[in-house]
């Protein structure tokens, strides 16, 4: 059960029209890194190399670590939440929870600023 976890970002919060716009690559990416620099405070972190080492796509986020899956998961784990007190299994969904509308203006920002 060890092995990466990719995390797709999309949030229900993003309005249809910037969902249409998000096909343009460097829109994907300015979401994913948005989305990763969101996340960062809810991934359980002991020596921080789960948080660290990740790879940002358009649209993604890959948690490059043979523990992630479990991690993300939760399987048989109790976080410590001494260095991020926001630690969680499916931090995908704490993110989306505690900080989708501002994801979500972030990114519409870029789009209006035509910064793509």
């Amino acid at each position: 059960m060890e092995g990466n976890i990719t995390v797709k970002c999309h949030f229900e919060k993003v309005p249809l029209k910037i969902k249409r716009i998000c096909s343009n690559r460097s829109v994907g990416l300015f979401v994913a890194s948005t989305c990763e620099r969101h996340m960062n405070p809810y991934v359980p972190m002991d020596t921080g190399m789960l948080s660290q080492n990740t790879i940002v796509e358009p649209f993604k986020v890959t948690y490059n670590q043979e523990y992630a899956k479990r991690c993300f998961y939760g399987w048989d784990l109790n976080f410590r939440t001494e260095k991020h007190p926001l630690a969680t299994a499916r931090w995908d969904k704490a993110t989306e929870s505690a900080k989708g509308d501002v994801i979500a203006k972030e990114i519409s920002t870029y789009i209006s600023k035509g910064r793509f």
